[in-house]
């Protein structure tokens, strides 16, 4: 089942050449937002590590 022009029904769905579907346009786009939210949160534990990697020093890091 899916959705297309506000229809739910069966659609035919292509697939590659190993049996992954090939996904449709929204499909690739909600997964791109996916995985840069996913770089994000990644980011944002990376740099609060080094703040307090800092902070350990002695370092203040808002003064740098």
């Amino acid at each position: 089942m899916g959705y297309w022009l506000k229809l739910e029904c069966p659609w035919l769905r292509w697939f590659d050449q190993v049996g992954q579907w090939i996904p449709t346009p929204e499909e690739r786009e909600a997964q791109a937002h996916q995985q840069a939210e996913q770089l994000v949160e990644t980011e944002r534990r990376h740099i609060a590590l080094l703040v307090e990697q800092l902070q350990a020093l002695g370092v203040d890091p808002d003064l740098l």
